[in-house]
């Protein structure tokens, strides 16, 4: 498999140098240069929006945001072909969507699990 040095530097920071990687064996079909992509998203949103909620369902919305813009360029590939959407804004929107979903992971300890006033 033909990876670049981000893609590698990204695996072995993921599983360790003397590792196997074990998505190659469960996803050999995988293009893991992708996941560059999705820590790029990830550093470019935290550097635009350094601070984060600690409301998990305000959190869990920023994360649904970018879902839906997702959804919205798979819909438009597939059943609106002359809008615009392309593999390209494909996979921009689903590096960001990958990429709110593990910063939303990555702040778990972080939240606040409580319930607000309801009237």
């Amino acid at each position: 498999m033909k990876t670049t040095d981000k893609t590698t530097d990204v695996r072995m920071c993921i599983q360790g140098k003397e590792t196997t990687l074990f998505a190659d064996a469960v996803l050999p079909a995988c293009d893991w240069s992708r996941i560059v992509l999705v820590f790029e998203a990830l550093s470019s949103a935290c550097e635009k929006h350094p601070t984060w909620p600690t409301d998990p369902m305000h959190a869990l919305a920023v994360l649904a945001e970018e879902l839906g813009e997702l959804t919205k360029e798979v819909l438009q590939a597939t059943y609106e072909p002359g809008k615009g959407a392309t593999l390209e804004s494909i996979t921009q929107e689903a590096a960001q969507t990958a990429a709110m979903a593990l910063r939303f992971f990555l702040m778990l300890s972080s939240y606040k699990f409580q319930g607000c006033k309801q009237v």
